[in-house]
């Protein structure tokens, strides 16, 4: 496949929940068992070395796919066994330090293929950017996807209100919009609201609080200055009596 070429390619950015709280034995098998499970998927869909990149990323790593079309919904497909092989990994694993969650951001767009520093290829553009930003939005076990993605898969049968939007602040300040898959009939996916959209909507409805009272305080400060500094003015019968 030439490099510097224009692709259409999927992402499923994966981020192990907790990672950085790990020892380092605790972070290299967490690492081993994502590469198995990873694998695995992999070699369920056949998808071969042409039609993928996988790019590690400290905790965790990003699976780009390149011009897959088949399944439509692949990338969400695969999203889901990586999180049903990670609940069972977790429930046969003794030793709790080997656990670990991830949460998965999905997108999709036009990049550019280019051959990265140690020679292999990697994607350039704005679609693997976008597919972290989505990420960091979510919590542990839930998938988080971009506009292109649901509107996309929201057009089909299986995913007809199958996804809940917010919108949200990313890098450089630029809001955009994100939708969390749902479905309350999969035990390991999890459907609470995400954290940050929690912390964000509470920063919200306390500026909603306090900028009538900031108003009101201004208002009482204003006042009280104009008090103290008003002179009063007397009339020539106030001068008179003030004589007497």
């Amino acid at each position: 496949m030439a490099n510097d070429s224009t692709v259409y390619a999927k992402y499923i950015f994966l981020d192990i929940v907790k990672y950085s709280t790990r020892s380092v034995e605790g972070q290299t098998a967490i690492i081993k068992a994502l590469n198995e499970i990873v694998e695995q998927v992999a070699n369920e869909y056949k998808i071969d070395s042409d039609h993928a990149i996988y790019i590690p990323t400290g905790d965790g790593m990003c699976i780009g796919l390149i011009n897959v079309i088949n399944p439509y919904d692949i990338h969400l497909r695969i999203s889901m066994d990586i999180l049903n092989l990670i609940e069972k990994h977790n429930k046969k694993e003794s030793n709790p330090t080997h656990k670990f969650n991830v949460r998965i951001g999905i997108n999709e767009n036009d990049d550019n293929l280019v051959t990265d520093i140690n020679g292999k290829r990697n994607f350039a553009g704005n679609g693997i950017n976008i597919a972290q930003r989505i990420m960091s939005c979510g919590d542990e076990n839930m998938i988080i996807v971009s506009s292109s993605v649901k509107d996309r898969l929201s057009a089909r049968d299986a995913y007809l209100d199958k996804f809940k939007g917010y919108k949200v602040t990313i890098k450089h300040g630029e809001k955009i919009n994100v939708y969390q898959y749902i479905d309350d009939s999969i035990r390991y996916l999890s459907t609470d609201t995400p954290s940050a959209i929690l912390k964000a909507n509470k920063r919200r409805k306390n500026k909603m609080y306090t900028k009538p009272l900031s108003f009101l305080f201004d208002y009482i400060s204003d006042k009280l200055k104009e008090k103290e500094t008003k002179t009063v003015d007397l009339t020539p019968k106030d001068r008179l009596i003030d004589k007497q």
